[in-house]
């Protein structure tokens, strides 16, 4: 009778901790999704702009005794990608070199259409690819932020990292509005990451060191 009563409570003791067991594997797997969730929820949250939500140019300019035959240009960047994260107040980008394209020669502030022909704009972009940066060692442009601050009114302070031509330089930004767009202008002094400008005819037609950079991203 004893050993009938040991045996049932055991069973019943068994049975309970089963049934404990089974409660505590749901809910830790409950919990392990909620995190997934969340975790998804966030990544998908993070806003993220590129080629076809966003704009970013370069803006080279002449210099030399032949300047005045030769051409500011326009260049567009054709695969680039900005990512913001909002839980760390970090933006982080990648630009394609093997994208430039070239727009065009640009006259009084303005793209000329008809100053280079779709040939010649090509073979410019090449150059710039081929003999100016690289690409074929140098194949990204990364861009990572250490600090950013928000200005009353409403543009940003943006200091980080820009590796160009396999060189780290520390850069600073301030964006500012513009037609819902949040529009950074930042020089680049080509020289500063071991990058030789553009020239041709022994010198007497070149690049500029300095170029302009313009990055838009829509203001979310």
């Amino acid at each position: 009778m004893r050993l009938t009563s040991i045996q049932s409570a055991l069973e019943q003791a068994l049975r309970w901790l089963l049934a404990f067991i089974r409660e505590a594997d749901i809910d830790c797997r409950s919990r392990v999704m909620g995190v997934a969730s969340r975790a998804q929820h966030a990544e998908s949250a993070m806003p993220r702009y590129d080629e076809n939500t966003a704009e970013a140019r370069v803006f080279t300019f002449k210099d030399g005794l032949l300047s005045k035959v030769a051409h500011d240009l326009e260049i567009q960047i054709t695969r680039f990608s900005v990512e913001v994260d909002p839980s760390t107040a970090k933006l982080s980008a990648e630009f394609d070199p093997r994208s430039l394209k070239v727009v065009g020669a640009v006259r009084d502030g303005k793209v000329d259409p008809n100053a280079l022909s779709d040939a010649d704009k090509a073979k410019i972009a090449v150059q710039i690819q081929k003999e100016v940066l690289g690409v074929d060692q140098y194949a990204h442009i990364t861009f990572s932020s250490k600090k950013i601050e928000r200005r009353p009114d409403g543009g940003y302070g943006i200091e980080g990292d820009l590796l160009l031509h396999g060189t780290t330089r520390v850069i600073t930004a301030q964006t500012h509005l513009e037609a819902g767009q949040q529009v950074a202008l930042v020089e680049l002094d080509q020289l500063d990451y071991g990058i030789v400008p553009f020239k041709a005819m022994m010198g007497t037609l070149k690049v500029k060191p300095i170029v302009r950079v313009r990055l838009a991203v829509p203001n979310n």
